[in-house]
């Protein structure tokens, strides 16, 4: 039986400003906490999905932590993230945020970025299945991601995703109470 690869850190890039250190680990950490018991999905996409060419084999085949799945798989399909059901993305939507955010400078694919800015602004109705599915930690993780790229806009713009004003909205957990 093959061993199951380790979770990985996400150490942070030299090329990034120290005063961003601090915040960028404590979201990296904040996922980590948030989405530390998501396991692989049982259904993956079928080899009729519009990016079953590249990657599938990957995807197909992966049974680890999301903290360690090849994200070289996502990259080779760059549209990935816009055929993942739910499940899916519960499962490799920390790994991705969690690499942006230590890894800003990383050129992605603009169809992948294009997916991810769709994903989190919720522009395609079936979007709204994966906020169902996540608790209020991962919600607010997730949110809190977009926040941190949202203030970077005027300082930092070649870090900072293109979100609009009201995606965070879109995740935010209610606070209990």
């Amino acid at each position: 039986m093959p061993r199951r690869p380790a979770p990985r850190a996400f150490p942070l890039s030299a090329e990034l400003p120290a005063d961003q250190h601090a915040a960028r680990e404590a979201l990296i950490a904040a996922i980590g906490a948030a989405f530390r018991a998501v396991r692989p999905p049982r259904q993956e996409p079928s080899h009729a999905s519009p990016y079953a060419w590249k990657g599938f084999d990957t995807f197909h085949a992966y049974h680890g932590p999301w903290q360690a799945f090849p994200l070289e798989a996502l990259w080779a399909c760059s549209d990935a993230l816009s055929f993942v059901p739910a499940q899916g993305l519960r499962f490799y939507l920390p790994a991705v945020l969690s690499h942006l955010l230590a890894n800003p400078t990383d050129a992605l694919p603009q169809t992948m970025l294009d997916g991810l800015c769709s994903l989190l602004e919720g522009r395609a109705p079936e979007h709204r299945a994966l906020v169902a599915l996540l608790d209020d930690d991962q919600r607010r993780a997730v949110a809190d991601v977009i926040r941190f790229h949202r203030s970077l806009e005027d300082d930092a713009p070649a870090q900072a995703l293109p979100l609009g004003r009201q995606a965070a909205a879109r995740w935010h957990a209610p606070t209990g109470g």
